[in-house]
């Protein structure tokens, strides 16, 4: 059969073996949309880290209750320390994916820049430990009610502060 017919064949496997119904629908999903604000960006490019070593990745990861870091190789990395988000010479679209474990919804890439720069987010302590604890659900963690109580109680004012400086903005939008 040709490829294009797999997926009709696929269903039709599934609805006679399993008794599977399904139905397509599009739906829109809330996403926070990275953009270049109107008031211009103000990040200078860096040099792009080189995360390959002989055609491979190497990602480093770790945390404790003083932060969190991943370090991508070549000098690119995201640290958090006890009051700073500190972004090393990665691209907006790494950038967009890595604010996505901070936040309540995913963040996607709208800014069209394709350099990579350093962000740096200054951090209140009530969104800090917001962060930590959104990072932790977010990579699948389960955490008691107490810690889920003031991640749900925290602005994350920070983040949409620091992006700000940099000239960027977050904004809220339905993508389908």
């Amino acid at each position: 059969a040709p490829q294009t017919d797999v997926p009709e064949m696929l269903q039709s496997l599934l609805t006679d073996r399993f008794q599977m119904k399904m139905h397509r629908e599009m739906r829109e999903f809330p996403v926070y949309a990275l953009k270049v604000a109107p008031t211009g960006f103000k990040l200078t490019e860096t040099g792009p880290g080189d995360p390959t070593t002989n055609g491979m990745v190497y990602i480093a990861a770790g945390g404790n209750a003083n932060g969190i870091g991943i370090n991508f190789g070549g000098g690119s990395s995201i640290s958090m320390g006890s009051n700073t988000l500190e972004i090393k010479k990665l691209t907006m679209r790494i950038i967009a994916d890595s604010l996505t474990r901070f936040l309540d919804r995913p963040v996607v890439d709208a800014t069209n820049l394709k350099g990579a720069y350093d962000l740096t987010i200054d951090l209140t302590p009530e969104d800090r430990m917001s962060l930590m604890i959104r990072s932790a659900v977010n990579a699948g963690m389960t955490l008691p009610p107490q810690a889920l109580a003031m991640m749900d109680n925290a602005s994350n004012a920070s983040i949409f502060d620091g992006v700000k400086k940099a000239g960027l903005t977050l904004e809220p939008e339905l993508l389908p």
